[in-house]
């Protein structure tokens, strides 16, 4: 959305819609609002408004569309607000906007790579930025682009870092950022590529998302579930994290 001011009013609607719908009906569904991050100052304003008041775990803030990266200091209200409330901040994929992909004729070649993407993109641009290390209280989720680029993004960090040495806003390893209880990496429990990740950088950042019931049904979402048990490659304590046990904590449920 271009216009600021329609972009707050929709936001401000949706934020009561699904407080209305979900949150009210059932302490056990916690969906996460909207904020409009053209308009900094409205987006704390209504930040603080779904959380104090409407009792919303925190906000979805999307992965492109934006004028600016993520990692900008003109957003840095907004995190230092997140912190202040303890609430999350959530990245969701999906978007091929600016990606270099916009002439693809093929919607197929698109989407491969329209999840995945986005997220590294501001994950990099949020590291590098020090918007983790200014805000060591704020907590950022990255949702539906599965795991597989934190390979990238750690051989990738690990590489210039044996190479470069000049000054940026990252002050810790990957591993450390992952492990710090900042991050949240949606993954889907049967990718495959999964044991290979967690073994690179641990499984304490790691959460199953089965994208239910946009996707798939009950049936495969308790699917994909039994096959992340079945898996021998992850340990009783990494399956039971990435399960629950991680998304739990990190929300603070």
């Amino acid at each position: 959305m271009q216009q600021a001011d329609y972009a707050v009013r929709v936001c401000g609607a949706f934020n009561d819609y699904v407080a209305d719908r979900y949150r009210r009906v059932d302490k056990r569904l916690h969906p996460m609002g909207l904020i409009a991050m053209q308009d900094v100052k409205a987006a704390v304003k209504e930040l603080r408004r779904l959380v104090l008041e409407l009792g919303l775990p925190g906000a979805m803030l999307p992965s492109r569309g934006l004028p600016l990266h993520l990692g900008h200091d003109y957003y840095w209200p907004v995190y230092e607000e997140a912190a202040n409330l303890g609430c999350v901040l959530g990245l969701h994929g999906g978007s091929s906007l600016g990606l270099g992909a916009d002439t693809f004729t093929d919607p197929w070649a698109a989407r491969t790579l329209r999840h995945p993407v986005p997220l590294a993109l501001e994950m990099v641009s949020l590291i590098y930025h020090g918007v983790f290390d200014r805000y060591r209280d704020v907590r950022i989720g990255f949702f539906e682009g599965g795991c597989a680029w934190i390979v990238l993004l750690k051989d990738r960090m690990d590489r210039d870092e044996s190479i470069y040495t000049t000054p940026t806003g990252k002050r810790r390893s990957l591993e450390e950022y992952l492990s710090s209880g900042q991050m949240l990496v949606g993954c889907e429990g049967n990718e495959q590529i999964l044991p290979y990740v967690a073994k690179q950088v641990g499984s304490d950042s790691f959460a199953y998302a089965s994208d239910y019931p946009h996707e798939v049904d009950v049936i495969a979402a308790k699917q994909m579930i039994h096959e992340t048990l079945e898996r021998p490659e992850l340990s009783l304590a990494e399956k039971e994290a990435v399960l629950g046990g991680n998304a739990k904590r990190f929300f603070r449920l």
